[in-house]
Parts: structure tokens; C-alpha cells; sequence
């Protein structure tokens, strides 16, 4: 009986040291485990350590290169501001030179075209006086028989030779047994400033304003603005010497006893031009 029960109390003893020992065992593999655990996550944490260091290095490092970018920025664009500065200002000074050479180069052209009217004035001045010649008048009838007649009675009617249909609408109103004579006007698209001032028929003043006026399209009449500028054209010089073409015609005719000079628009700026034909027949002369 007692061996019995020593034998079971060595048995059972036996039995604890067995599984004391496989605790202990099972304790330090979960204590190595850990411990290695906590080792890896300390490496990890030295690595998210490190690199947060780079990247906040790199941070830093953009921080600095984007300030430096700005600063660039800044010194470009004053660089560029000062360069736009001297280029206006250079620009402005062109301007102001060329202007006044080109106004230099009028003043010149202008006292060029004086000097070359008053010579052509001098010489035709003393052609005359030599010559005793005088210039027959302009706009007079071809044929000898229409210039060996005198008339009472001149009417005449200015119509450029492009425009015929002008002068056969004239001719069809009632002009009271009146004879309409045609005068060929003197065509504005034929002439030439230059040849004007050679000719003395436009001071070289006017025509340097005219030069202006048509190099900077500036009008005679603005509609919009209401202001007018007093510069010549050439259809307005070639319409004054149309009416001194109509004037030495009348001029001619020592027998005339009046005239009446018309454009051949008369019809349009007075409808009532029968009335008005009458009202100028009724006048005393």
C-alpha cells in the first residue's frame, strides 16, 4: 500500500516536472517571439524615422528652391519691366523723330514748291509781256460757226464727260426755249497737286494742306462729329475751274446780254427748276 502509493507520488511528480518544463519552453519561444517582434518594429520605426528625416529633408531642399525660383521671378519680371520701360521710351523717341523729319520734309517740299511757283509765275509773266499772246478761253463751242455766234441769251450747263447720263437728263427738262450749251467740266481724277502749284492755279500752302488731309483721310464734312476741315480736294479744284472755264466763255460773248451757269445736278438740288427758270427770266438786266 505505501509502496503503492509512493510509486503514484513519483509517478505524478514526474508528470509536473514535464509540464513545468514544457511552460518554461512555451514561455521563452513566446518571449524570444516577442522580443523579436519589438526588434522588427524598432527597425521599422528607425526606417518610418529615417525616411520622415529624408522627406523632411527634401521638403526643405524644395522650400529653399522654390524661394529661390520666386526671388528669380521677381528680378526677371523687374528686369522685363525695365526692358518694356526702354522700349517705350525708345519707341516714343522714334516716333518724335520721324515726325519731325517728316515735318521737316513737308516744310522743305512746301518752300521747294514756293520757290518753283514763283519761278513758274516770273516765267509766264514774262512770256506774256514779250509775247503780248493771251489764252484763248476754255469751254468753247468747236466749229467756227458756233464760235462766230453771239447770244443774248447763254446758258450754260457744266457736265463731266464720263457722265453723260447727267447732261441728257438736264436736256430733258423744260427750258423754255432756251438753248443749253454742254460745257465739259474740268475732271477732279485728271489733275495733279503738283502740277497745280507749277501752274499757279494753288498756293503751295493749300496744297500741302491737302497732301495732309489725304495721307490721314481726313474729311472735308464729318457727319458724325459735326467739325469740317477747310483743305482743298481735287474734285473741289476741278469744280472752280469748271465755273472759270464757264466764266470765259461768258466772257467771250460781247453780245450776251446774261448768262446762267448750271451744274448738271441742278435738277436733284431744285426740284422746281421750272419755276426757278422763270424766276430768273422775269429779273431785269
Amino acid at each position: 500500500m505505501e509502496a503503492a502509493a509512493l510509486a503514484q507520488w513519483k509517478a505524478a511528480k514526474k508528470e509536473r516536472f514535464k509540464w513545468r518544463k514544457a511552460v518554461d519552453e512555451r514561455r521563452r519561444r513566446e518571449e524570444d517571439e516577442a522580443l523579436a517582434a519589438a526588434a522588427s518594429y524598432a527597425r521599422k520605426a528607425d526606417d518610418v524615422r529615417r525616411s520622415a528625416a529624408a522627406a523632411a529633408a527634401d521638403a526643405a531642399a524644395a522650400r529653399r528652391q522654390l524661394g529661390e525660383a520666386e526671388l528669380q521671378v521677381s528680378e526677371m519680371r523687374g528686369r522685363t519691366q525695365h526692358l518694356l520701360s526702354d522700349q517705350f521710351a525708345w519707341e516714343q523717341d522714334v516716333r518724335e523723330k520721324a515726325e519731325k523729319e517728316r515735318q521737316e520734309l513737308l516744310g522743305e517740299r512746301k518752300l521747294l514748291l514756293q520757290q518753283l511757283a514763283r519761278a513758274q509765275a516770273r516765267k509766264r509773266v514774262g512770256e506774256l509781256l514779250t509775247s503780248g499772246a493771251v489764252a484763248p478761253a476754255a469751254g468753247q463751242r468747236a466749229g467756227a460757226a458756233a464760235e462766230a455766234r453771239e447770244w443774248k441769251e447763254l446758258v450754260l450747263a457744266i457736265n463731266l464727260d464720263r457722265r453723260a447720263d447727267r447732261f441728257a437728263r438736264l436736256s430733258s427738262l423744260d427750258w423754255q426755249q432756251l438753248d443749253l450749251e454742254r460745257l465739259s467740266a474740268v475732271d477732279g481724277k485728271t489733275l495733279q497737286w503738283d502740277a497745280l502749284v507749277q501752274d499757279g492755279i494753288v498756293a503751295p500752302e493749300a496744297a500741302a494742306e491737302a497732301w495732309y488731309a489725304e495721307e490721314h483721310h481726313l474729311p472735308t464734312i464729318c457727319t458724325k462729329s459735326g467739325s469740317f476741315s477747310p483743305h482743298l480736294t481735287l474734285a473741289a479744284v476741278g469744280c472752280a475751274l469748271s465755273h472759270r472755264r464757264a466764266w470765259e466763255r461768258i466772257s467771250t460773248q460781247s453780245a450776251c446780254e446774261w448768262g446762267l451757269v448750271l451744274e448738271d445736278d441742278v435738277n436733284q438740288v431744285a426740284p422746281d427748276f421750272a419755276d426757278h427758270l422763270r424766276e430768273v427770266r422775269s429779273l431785269p438786266y
